[in-house]
């Protein structure tokens, strides 16, 4: 009979997400050094009778990739199998002088790959007596002293009311609050604050990879939701190897192959009726904003070599289109083709403006779209048991284009500026166009020798551009400021960018 627990430590909102556990217990391990995508199996084997079992052979079989490993249990009773892949295991122990035991379903995760299993004596006799019979059960993890939580997307995704981001998987652990909202925007849920740090203290890494945003710090590259398969938020208790920061470490990896063929098709849509506006303030015309966008997703994955070589592929086509009217304050009293005087249907009152004689003017409207695709995949090499190879690709590479329409260069007079009261866009001026993203891949080497020896090796790109062009790049960014207005007359660009990152 086997039965699960949670790991110490877990708070209320981690128990309705991963479920209830039916027993509690703690137990100690050898110590082993941690890694970012891999989990050491960790545990005892004790009689029914309490008493450890020397010499017992624990076999753990890949579900998933059909891989093996065992591993020898000490004088008391423990064992570790060290540099597995977070999976689904088979479990089978068996001990001289005791009944075998499997359990075809062990779940192992970072911060929760540490079993106890007990063993019926094969001797062992039924009658009135009560009789503790074997089986097993999920004990703490002493072979890590991190704290935070890992999360299950795919299992959580289809269980909890969760947004399909990122930053929503985060904001589960127990220590994590939404940041500053002026770090986000339209495009995104926002960005996490762990144990009170700013959002831009955060670490991000995909398969061992650092994908932490290269200039300010805030956030990772954009990767869709379905590309994960767990992410470990870290916020406490981090070893010296994961260090550079101080807020939190995201640790996620991502799906891979296995011995079964899986595909899917999900299409997502969400339309600006939905989104939820916000009050205008002096600067941004927040009732004329909207936001709305799509996604298709096709997921492939399979064996090309059984027990040996897998692979996992995705495609996301996707289509944001969002745009918002911005406003500044001008004199109220002011006659003419740009005074509000003469011009009253394009201008307004906010606030107490009136009183010290202003009002306010659209500046300019901005519409944006990104059409750009995401893709990536996984291949996995089992060469032989325990020596595996790993390859992760993916391409974040994004274009943004932004239209400027209704900017200061026209006239109130001339019904091509902006005009806030009807959310008319106005004039069309120039083109932006943003460049963001690029390539990341990640190998990775692994290899047990022996219970004490442990070989791994990574190497990764993370590519990153961050470039901003104009459609008018001969016209220069000037700024009229008479009037108290503060306005671009030129380029809507005061300068041109070109970045191009790269971390290895």
């Amino acid at each position: 009979m086997a039965r699960h627990a949670l790991r110490a430590g877990a708070a209320l909102q981690a128990l309705a997400l991963m479920g209830a556990g039916a027993a509690m217990m703690t137990v100690s391990a050898p110590a082993v050094a941690q890694d970012y995508t891999q989990v050491n199996a960790t545990g005892r084997v004790l009689g029914t009778d309490g008493k450890a079992i020397a010499g017992a052979t624990v076999t753990v079989t890949s579900v998933a990739q059909g891989f093996t490993r065992s591993a020898v249990t000490s004088r008391d009773g423990s064992y570790v199998i060290s540099a597995l892949p977070q999976g689904t295991y088979s479990f089978t122990v068996s001990a001289e002088g005791y009944q075998s035991f499997t359990d075809s379903a062990v779940r192992l995760i970072q911060g929760g790959a540490a079993n106890q299993f007990n063993l019926q004596p094969t001797d062992a006799s039924t009658g009135a007596d009560i009789v503790v019979t074997a089986g097993r059960v999920r004990v703490v993890d002493f072979s890590s002293n991190t704290v935070g939580q890992t999360v299950d997307v795919a299992d959580v995704a289809t269980r909890v009311p969760v947004a399909r981001d990122l930053t929503s998987v985060i904001l589960l652990a127990p220590g994590t609050t939404g940041g500053d909202n002026r770090f986000g925007s339209v495009r995104d849920s926002g960005l996490p604050s762990v144990n009170g740090a700013s959002v831009s203290e955060n670490v991000y890494y995909v398969n061992g990879l650092n994908i932490t945003q290269f200039r300010n710090g805030l956030g990772a590259v954009a990767i869709p939701f379905e590309f994960y398969q767990t992410v470990q938020t870290k916020t406490g208790g981090i070893p010296a190897e994961f260090g550079r920061f101080t807020g939190g470490m995201i640790n996620a990896t991502t799906k891979s192959g296995s011995n079964e063929w899986h595909g899917g098709i999900t299409y997502s849509w969400q339309p600006n009726s939905l989104v939820s506006k916000t009050k205008n303030t002096n600067a941004d015309d927040n009732d004329s904003a909207y936001f709305k966008r799509s996604d298709f997703i096709a997921q492939l994955s399979g064996p090309i070599i059984k027990d040996h070589l897998f692979f996992y592929g995705i495609y996301n086509a996707r289509d944001l289109r969002w745009g918002q009217g911005y406003t500044g304050s001008v004199s109220a009293a002011l006659t003419g083709e740009s005074g509000c005087a003469s011009n009253a249907n394009v201008c307004a009152d906010y606030a107490d403006l009136r009183s010290s004689g202003q009002q306010l003017v659209g500046t300019s409207y901005s519409r944006n779209s990104n059409t750009s695709p995401f893709w990536g995949g996984k291949v996995d090499a089992v060469i032989i048991d325990g020596q595996r190879l790993e390859g992760t690709y993916w391409n974040t590479s994004g274009k943004q284009i932004e239209q400027v329409f209704g900017t200061s260069q026209f006239t109130l007079a001339s019904g091509l500026r902006y005009n806030l009261n009807t959310n008319s866009p106005g004039g069309y001026v120039a083109t932006n166009i943003y460049r963001s993203g690029g390539e990341n891949y990640v190998f990775r080497y692994t290899g047990s020798f022996t219970n004490w020896l442990t070989l791994s090796a990574a190497y990764g790109v993370n590519k990153n551009s961050d470039t901003t062009e104009s459609s008018a790049a001969d016209l220069p960014y000037v700024r009229d400021q008479r009037n108290g207005a503060n306005s671009s007359i030129g380029n809507t660009l005061s300068n041109a960018s070109l970045n191009f990152d790269k971390r290895t």
